[in-house]
């Protein structure tokens, strides 16, 4: 409710907003009686950890891969890095790890984009598996806090 008032200029004092809030909740209690809204409760099927097989939120993917804002299942936006963007759409919960590690590194080797150590290109394919295996974790577990894996 303060963000509201906040919005719409509103004095957000902490009366102010128990009262907007009794009023919403009588309101939406008086609805419900009229039968003009259920209510309900749903849980999404967000993970929050990385499985074998990573899967991405459809929707998530349709958003990004349509060029609009990506929101999760939470409905808060989300911003993706370099990594993150190129492996929304992979996750189709058919790849593992590996596979995954191996797709990002075509992806590099492609020049989707470039790993630096000591601000040098790394060429050393050795260096950049392990480097790879250090991102992929990081990203996928970045991808699980935003609410963008499912169970």
């Amino acid at each position: 409710m303060r963000e509201v008032c906040d919005r719409l200029n509103m004095d957000s004092t902490t009366e102010r907003i128990c009262k907007a809030w009794q009023t919403v909740q009588g309101d939406l209690l008086h609805c419900y009686t009229l039968n003009i809204v259920e209510f309900h409760t749903w849980q999404a099927a967000i993970s929050q950890n990385v499985s074998a097989q990573p899967k991405a939120n459809p929707l998530s993917v349709y958003q990004f891969t349509n060029g609009q804002a990506i929101v999760n299942q939470r409905h808060e936006p989300v911003t993706l890095d370099v990594f993150g963007n190129e492996l929304l759409c992979t996750l189709d919960g058919s790849r593992d790890h590996a596979r995954l590690r191996e797709y990002l590194m075509k992806r590099m080797n492609d020049g989707a984009f470039i790993l630096r150590l000591d601000n040098q290109p790394m060429s050393d394919q050795n260096l950049a598996q392990e480097a790879l295996d250090q991102v992929l974790t990081q990203t996928l577990k970045k991808l699980a806090n935003a609410a963008l894996l499912v169970a």
